[in-house]
């Protein structure tokens, strides 16, 4: 029997959850009481007394504050590591999710979104293939019922009614296994209109050495259309507007212009973010390790 991923992440989830309820639990019980001995006036004082104050106390040693409860830094710790771990069975959520950069530098960011990306493909083509699979079953069945009768209709320049294009049973010629159908798997994938606009911008870097040549002529109205529709802002259409082509003289006599084709310096800049969501959990564990082994106090609960 194959096992479903969330299987094998429920007992993580069921940890973290449990961890994170003690933690809010702890929470909720701290608090800091004030105790003294001798007299009470020195604690009024100390009670009393605001952020920065300086007050008169005759014996400060008989005060002392007790901490009860309050979050445990190394359960803390702990549920920094387990979220990794589950991050980590899960597919790197933090990669799917876009959270942030994975690694120090982007072509190793981009391999761990390539990762990821084959990831889900094989789930999404997983869903194609279950959908391909119903939609030839439903459509032997619709082949092999003899009563089935598709309602249609179409019209025709010219005329105000509409012309039937019924599909009755005895329109069936051949039989279901000359006819083969199946689902595009690029054609359930959910393309976002940014998504589809830079494919666009692609296709057009693709074709820049036939477009300098002039053998391919680009439409520039019908791309600012299309930029304008897709981006949901009308007002490109009217920004980016024609112009005559360049006069082929004028291009030979003129000798001042600097050539599209030359060459090109590109600046690469790494910019630190504290590294990887992986390594920010361990900093942060070793952090927190560190004080509660540091912040020793009197401490009850």
């Amino acid at each position: 029997m194959p096992m479903a991923p969330a299987q094998n992440l429920r007992l993580l989830h069921q940890l973290m959850n449990a961890v994170m309820r003690k933690q809010a639990r702890q929470a909720r019980r701290q608090k800091d009481v004030t105790t003294y001995q001798g007299s009470e006036k020195d604690a009024r004082t100390a009670s009393n007394a605001a952020d920065g104050d300086t007050v008169r106390i005759d014996d400060p040693s008989s005060i002392n504050v007790l901490k009860y409860g309050g979050v445990d830094q190394m359960n803390l710790a702990f549920y920094q590591v387990v979220d990794g771990i589950f991050s980590r069975q899960a597919g790197n959520l933090d990669a799917m999710a876009g959270l942030g950069p994975q690694s120090k530098t982007a072509s190793q960011d981009a391999m761990v979104n390539e990762a990821v990306s084959r990831s889900e493909a094989r789930m999404q083509y997983a869903v194609i293939e279950f959908v391909g699979d119903i939609s030839q079953s439903l459509g032997q069945m619709m082949w092999a019922d003899e009563m089935l009768e598709i309602k249609g209709s179409y019209t025709e320049p010219g005329l105000s009614f509409p012309i039937s294009a019924n599909w009755t049973p005895e329109m069936r010629e051949g039989d279901i296994i000359q006819y083969q159908f199946n689902i595009e798997p690029f054609s359930m994938a959910y393309q976002s209109p940014a998504q589809r606009l830079q494919k666009i911008g692609t296709a057009i870097q693709m074709l820049a050495p036939a477009i300098q040549s002039g053998s391919v002529v680009l439409n520039g109205e019908a791309l600012a259309a299309t930029a304008s529709e897709l981006l949901n802002e009308p007002r490109i259409k009217e920004i980016i507007q024609s112009a005559p082509p360049p006069d082929p003289m004028a291009q030979q006599g003129g000798g001042g212009g600097v050539p599209n084709n030359g060459p090109r310096k590109y600046i690469r800049e790494n910019i630190s973010t504290g590294g990887s969501p992986d390594s920010q959990r361990v900093q942060l564990a070793q952090q927190f390790a560190s004080g509660a082994q540091q912040g020793q106090g009197t401490q009850v609960g």
